[in-house]
């Protein structure tokens, strides 16, 4: 018998949460930024915003997608967070900001 070495390779990708463009550039009505994400596999995940440290809103569900987010508003922190279909399980976050004039 013989036996032959060998060797796996298991690559596991992570979950990926962008925001184009971050920061919003500065303008005079709100700005807006494009939201993507993939939960890195079939399952489903669901995107939420946080502003300035405040409730959580729903953005959108999905394994992957894209949102326009046309509601950034100037001086403020929008935290976007990518979770298990059953919100238990954070998986990436990231956070747009605005500068202020």
């Amino acid at each position: 018998m013989v036996i032959t070495p060998c060797i796996v390779f298991v690559t596991k990708i992570a979950p990926t949460l962008t925001a184009c463009p971050n920061p919003v550039p500065l303008g005079e009505a709100l700005g807006t930024t494009t939201i993507s994400w993939d939960t890195d596999d079939e399952s489903v995940g669901k995107l939420y915003v946080s502003k300035n440290g405040g409730e959580e809103s729903l953005v959108a569900t999905g394994h992957r997608g894209s949102v326009a987010a046309s509601w950034i508003g100037t001086g403020s922190a929008y935290e976007f967070r990518l979770y298990t279909s059953d919100h238990t399980k954070l998986l990436v976050k990231v956070v747009v900001t605005r500068a202020a004039q």
